[in-house]
């Protein structure tokens, strides 16, 4: 993301002099500089950067306050954000987003859209535990084709286990077999693997939040790394536009997962219908539930709204993109910004996450 403005540059600019002053090491005056942030107004939207190593995790807890408020769905997409803790105020983002489904919490919502990706095998998050060999870890999904693994994760619930896909599903793998009348995807050509760290908040609300930069959003990264977060606040195209992108990423690796199981059954495509009967499934339950979101037309906050299943979400790319690109929700009164692209890199060589 790329926000041309010369006080939010300012604020970078005195993120790396911090870094460069302390030299190779976690002095007060950085860590202490790094653990209060300012909120700047960006074409009519809060931009909020916060820098890392921080002394509390204050960064976390700013982020944390818009998690438990969303009110209408929450989508994110990380490529490791960071281990299972047990104490609140060492967890990770992921533990509060999922939260946002249990029942017994204080920010519970049962009618909550939830939709993400996580590109890692974490125990007691993605995984169950997983034994150690040799008092050494097992090595990464990601890095082990042959292995039975489960590197891609794709939540809908934080009350159930995410859906987990295995390497079928990566580069290059791919869809490369006739699939019924599916086209053959490209090799090595379209997906690749998650190194996204990407919160978007009630994209089609009055209060949409973007929340990205090279941060993890776990406690190690908040603690032990030099990493900037970006948490941007009213800027609704800009949401919309990251709102899609990550259901296309998800709809992608679900799909493929799809392919993957259902290759061999002749049964699983009936083909077109002659008549409208094909969208009954759609109007009913979750798929109804999450046309509604993607259409802004969520249920009142604390309404009940049945959850889709993993393996059965159906809303497309194609109808989201619609979403975005027609405005619906435009009554947000924030203008379309201008000058988005990509977020600062680190500053400089982090210590391993």
């Amino acid at each position: 993301m790329l926000i041309n403005d010369a006080a939010v540059a300012a604020d970078f600019l005195a993120a790396w002099n911090r870094l460069r002053a302390a030299g190779n090491d976690y002095t007060p005056a950085l860590v202490s500089g790094d653990s209060i942030a300012k909120t700047l107004t960006v074409d009519g939207a809060e931009v909020t950067p916060w820098f890392a190593k921080t002394s509390a995790q204050q960064d976390l807890e700013f982020a944390r306050g818009f998690i438990n408020a969303a009110s209408e769905g929450i989508l994110f997409l990380f490529f490791n954000p960071g281990t299972f803790q047990d104490d609140p105020l060492h967890w990770t983002l992921l533990q509060n987003i999922l939260e946002r489904h249990n029942s017994q919490g204080q920010h519970f919502l049962p009618g909550l859209y939830l939709r993400g990706v996580v590109n890692q095998e974490i125990p007691l998050l993605t995984e169950a535990a997983q034994p150690t060999k040799n008092g050494q870890k097992p090595q990464p999904a990601v890095m082990d084709p042959s292995a039975t693994t489960h590197p891609v994760a794709l939540y809908n619930s934080g009350a159930t286990p995410p859906l987990r896909l295995g390497q079928d599903v990566l580069v290059p793998r791919n869809i490369k077999d006739q699939f019924h009348n599916w086209e053959q995807e490209l090799l090595g050509a379209s997906m690749v693997n998650i190194h996204s760290k990407v919160i978007v908040i009630d994209p089609f609300g009055q209060t949409p939040v973007v929340m990205t930069g090279s941060h993890n959003m776990g406690f190690k990264a908040s603690n032990a790394n030099d990493d900037n977060l970006v948490i941007l606040k009213g800027n609704a195209p800009l949401a919309a536009a990251y709102a899609v992108n990550i259901i296309a990423i998800y709809q992608t690796y679900r799909w493929n997962g799809y392919v993957e199981a259902h290759r061999d059954d002749p049964k699983v495509w009936h083909g077109l219908q002659p008549d409208d009967s094909w969208q009954a499934g759609y109007l009913q339950g979750g798929e109804l539930a999450e046309l509604k979101f993607w259409l802004g037309q969520t249920p009142l906050p604390g309404a009940s709204r049945p959850a889709a299943s993993g393996a059965d979400v159906a809303v497309s790319a194609n109808v989201a993109r619609s979403v975005a690109v027609s405005g619906i929700r435009s009554n947000t009164k924030v203008p379309v910004r201008r000058r988005v692209a990509k977020a600062p890199a680190r500053r400089r060589a982090a210590k391993a996450k």
